[in-house]
């Protein structure tokens, strides 16, 4: 490439020169717009904000869905209610469940509103970390792009997917 530029006569590289001087015009205007306003608009007309954002396919792993709070008082009354009735199926417990969560007062609902408000936060978090850096880091300290999915599409531990296979 050096000896290509020394072989050039002066005619010929003014061409590059001047390339490279409305090249630094446009870097230098970027630059001022970037400093005054945080972003920039190129001469595409593409905002500087947007360039920059990992595009999320159907395939990539996203940070689960918080949940309310009557899920979480779901999850934890679920088995006590199933013990009361064992023959009662799905549909009566989660009637039951309702009856009961409808029942309680704002003071016993407290500590499941405040799993909920944690469950936000923790989901707020994964995705800006997400739109950020392009990953995220869950609760257990795995980061999404260990993660794979499964035939089904939900998303699996790499680590429990490369298992050696049992002997026989």
């Amino acid at each position: 490439m050096g000896e290509s530029w020394k072989n050039l006569d002066d005619k010929a590289k003014i061409k590059f020169h001047t390339m490279q001087i409305k090249d630094k015009e446009r870097f230098d205007q970027e630059k001022a717009s970037l400093e005054k306003n945080g972003f920039f608009i190129n001469e595409l007309g593409q905002n500087s904000k947007d360039l920059f954002k990992p595009v999320l396919g159907h395939d990539s792993v996203k940070p689960k869905k918080p949940l309310n709070a009557y899920m979480f008082f779901s999850i934890n009354k679920q088995k006590e209610v199933r013990q009361k009735n064992p023959d009662v199926p799905s549909t009566e417990v989660a009637k039951i469940m309702g009856k009961q969560w409808a029942k309680f007062s704002e003071k016993q609902k407290a500590p499941y509103h405040c799993q909920a408000q944690n469950d936000l936060v923790r989901f707020d978090k994964e995705t800006k970390e997400l739109m950020e850096f392009g990953f995220f880091t869950n609760q257990d300290g795995v980061k999404s792009t260990d993660v794979v999915k499964n035939s089904s599409g939900q998303p699996k531990s790499q680590s429990k997917s490369l298992k050696a296979p049992k002997r026989k």
